[in-house]
């Protein structure tokens, strides 16, 4: 999120560079996501200026949008800045998913890898033919030895189907193992008995035991 009146700036600022409406898009929803804190959002805004914004508008729509997909999954998951968003993220109590994820998150603050990060992938538009980056899926929590994704769902429908792209080489290259840490599942029930079938490694409904079990992960 951003600080009042930062938001509408940077839009204006990006526009009167002569920057196209989807990259203008891609930027301001980047420092806008819930998980961001008002401090991190402006100085990701701030960084939309000079040199940088000249350079952005000197590109092509294509390399714009490359670069941009690099950008919007570079700053969020420098380690420091994961870390602050992760932090931001275990108090936000209105948004159950989010706090959980957060709270796990600082759990493994010293393992972390990846916090609420997007796994985009090019597409060209069946409408301008223009090139763009869509999310497949996006990653919880993850370390360097495993994927946890976080749900406070009752059921595991939408999980078994986001699975089979948490398993996928686009969002898993090296691929890890995937947890679920869902607590509202009735343990050993047949939503964690889908998931299970389905490929996750473990599904748990204590974040203590999520966290213990990554530890002793090799």
């Amino acid at each position: 999120m951003y600080p009042p009146g930062v938001e509408p700036a940077l839009r204006a600022r990006l526009r009167a560079a002569g920057i196209d409406i989807d990259a203008v898009n891609v930027i301001v929803r980047a420092g806008g996501r819930a998980d961001v804190p008002p401090l991190l959002g402006d100085v990701w805004a701030v960084g939309w200026d000079g040199p940088p914004l000249a350079a952005l508008a000197a590109e092509s729509q294509a390399d714009r949008q490359h670069r941009l997909a690099r950008e919007v999954d570079a700053f969020p998951q420098d380690p420091l800045n994961r870390l602050t968003r992760a932090r931001h993220a275990a108090t936000q109590t209105a948004d159950a998913d989010l706090w959980l994820a957060g709270e796990l998150a600082v759990d493994l603050a010293d393992l972390l890898a990846a916090f609420q990060r997007d796994v985009l992938e090019p597409i060209t538009s069946p409408f301008t033919g223009k090139l763009l980056y869509r999310r497949d899926t996006d990653i919880d929590v993850a370390t360097a030895a495993v994927v946890i994704e976080v749900s406070t769902r009752t059921g595991a429908s939408r999980k078994v189907t986001q699975l089979a792209k948490l398993l996928g080489p686009l969002a898993n290259p090296a691929g890890l193992p995937v947890l679920h840490y869902m607590p509202n599942l009735v343990p050993g029930g047949g939503p964690a008995r889908a998931l299970l079938a389905a490929g996750s490694a473990g599904v748990y409904t204590d974040r203590a035991a999520v966290a213990a079990v990554v530890r002793a992960l090799p």
